[in-house]
């Protein structure tokens, strides 16, 4: 099998055991698993993979019987995944992951896209910035910036989206606020 590039593994009593075996095929440039049996134990041999260029990760099948079984995928997966140097596509699907756990994934230098499917991500992890952006674009049109000229004030989550949307708020003149780049220009920004 030292041709086999590519591997899909699903729906079956796949286990830890397969996953080891898969470990030795350093070849692989494709791995594909969900609905199988394998646990953080056996995502440890994915890191032998050092020619993979996609890695599709789905949860793990419940047992026959109503048992429950540990999850294939958790945080402790990603520090695996993180590892993966040659990654340029991921895909996760069905599993909770904290925020901290997916801001990991920046150490992955060749990674073009990220696929979140059925993930469960915390809300604080989307609606913070969201909040921050939408407590910025209230002080702008609702003219309390141009009210308080000399308040200074200092917006978390790096303005949120407002760096995105900056080009949006720009082509729209708030009313009592002469220049919308002069008033984004005054506020700070952590980082």
């Amino acid at each position: 099998m030292k041709n086999l590039r590519r591997l899909t593994v699903a729906g079956c009593p796949f286990n830890d055991e397969g996953m080891a075996a898969v470990g030795k095929l350093t070849q692989l440039e494709n791995f594909r698993t969900w609905h199988t049996y394998q646990t953080e134990a056996g995502n440890v041999h994915l890191k032998s993979l050092v020619n993979l260029k996609s890695l599709y990760l789905g949860q793990r099948l419940r047992r026959y019987g109503g048992q429950s079984n540990a999850h294939s995928l958790t945080d402790r997966t990603l520090d695996v995944v993180a590892e993966m140097k040659s990654l340029d596509t991921l895909q996760l699907t069905e599993q909770n992951f904290s925020a901290e756990a997916l801001l990991k994934l920046a150490a992955l230098p060749n990674l073009k896209q990220l696929e979140l499917s059925m993930v469960d991500v915390p809300p604080p992890t989307i609606e913070f910035p969201f909040d921050t952006t939408r407590a910025i674009v209230s002080l702008l049109f609702g003219q309390t910036l141009s009210r308080c000229p000399d308040i200074k004030f200092i917006f978390s989550h790096g303005g949120g989206t407002i760096p995105f949307i900056a080009g949006r708020l720009l082509s729209r003149q708030a009313p009592g606020v002469p220049d919308v780049a002069t008033a984004l220009k005054r506020l700070f920004y952590d980082t």
